[in-house]
C-alpha cells in the first residue's frame, strides 16, 4: 500500500461525517465556503514533491480541462498528453469535503484575537471501525472573525497508530490554506502533506506542497 493510497483513505473517512453542535462562528465560515464553491474558476496548480515541480492549468470550460505547462522548469511539448484528473480533484469538491468534516461537542476554542479564532476538534466516526482510526487525529481550524471564513484547516496525528494490520502511521500533518481570490470568494491557495508510514517493515514518507494561483472566474454559457 503506497502512502498516496493511504492519504486517499484518510480523505474518504473525513468526507463522510457531519457537523453537530458547531460553534456559530465556525458555521458562518462553513456557509461562506459553500457559497464560494458555487463559483467556477480556472487556476494554476504548482505541485512540488519527490518527482520535482509540475505546473498545471485547470479550466473547467475547456474540452481538456487539465493542461501541463512545465515539468521541473521545462515547458512541455504542445502534444504532451496530460493525465486527466478525476472529478473528485475539482476545487469545489474539495471545499465540500472540508465543510462536511466531522465535529461534535469536542469543539474547543484554543486561541482568539480581534482578527481570528482557532478551534480544535475531534473528528467523530460513523461506526466503530472509523472510530479506531479517527480517535488518533486532531483537527484545527483558523477562522477570520471580521468576515467569517476559513483561513486554514489542519489535520494531524496525535500519536503513532495502526489503521490496519500491516500499516503503522508514524507521523501525519495535512494543511490547507484559503484566501480571497476575487469578489469575496475564498478558495484553496496552498496544500501541504507530510505523512510517514511503515508498511510491513518498509518505512515510506510522502511529502508535498501544492500552490494554487492565477484564479480567473469562468463565465457560464
Amino acid at each position: 500500500m503506497k502512502v498516496i493510497q493511504f492519504l486517499s483513505f484518510i480523505s474518504v473517512l473525513l468526507c463522510t461525517s457531519v457537523f453537530a453542535e458547531t460553534p456559530i462562528l465556525v458555521q458562518q465560515a462553513m456557509d461562506a465556503m459553500k457559497a464560494s464553491s458555487n463559483t467556477q474558476w480556472s487556476y494554476t496548480r504548482t505541485i512540488t514533491d519527490d518527482n520535482g515541480v509540475t505546473v498545471e492549468r485547470f479550466d473547467p470550460s475547456a474540452e481538456q480541462q487539465w493542461t501541463t505547462l512545465s515539468i521541473n522548469g521545462k515547458a512541455v511539448a504542445s502534444d504532451f498528453q496530460h493525465p486527466q484528473h478525476s472529478d473528485e480533484e475539482d476545487q469545489s469538491d474539495e471545499d465540500d469535503g472540508i465543510s462536511s468534516l466531522a465535529g461534535n461537542d469536542s469543539w474547543v476554542l484554543v486561541a482568539e484575537t480581534d482578527i481570528d479564532a482557532t478551534y480544535h476538534f475531534q473528528p467523530s466516526a460513523q461506526d466503530a471501525e472509523e472510530a479506531k482510526f479517527l480517535k488518533h487525529l486532531q483537527g484545527t481550524m483558523l477562522i477570520d472573525k471580521q468576515n467569517p471564513h476559513v483561513k486554514k484547516f489542519s489535520m494531524k496525528a496525535l500519536r503513532k497508530f495502526k489503521p490496519m494490520a500491516i500499516v503503522k502511521v508514524l507521523n501525519m500533518q495535512v494543511d490547507v490554506e484559503f484566501a480571497d481570490v476575487g469578489n469575496g470568494d475564498y478558495q484553496v491557495v496552498r496544500e501541504a502533506e507530510d505523512v510517514t508510514v511503515r508498511v510491513a517493515l518498509i518505512k515510506q514518507r510522502e511529502k508535498s506542497e501544492t500552490i494554487y494561483s492565477d484564479y480567473l472566474k469562468v463565465l457560464s454559457n
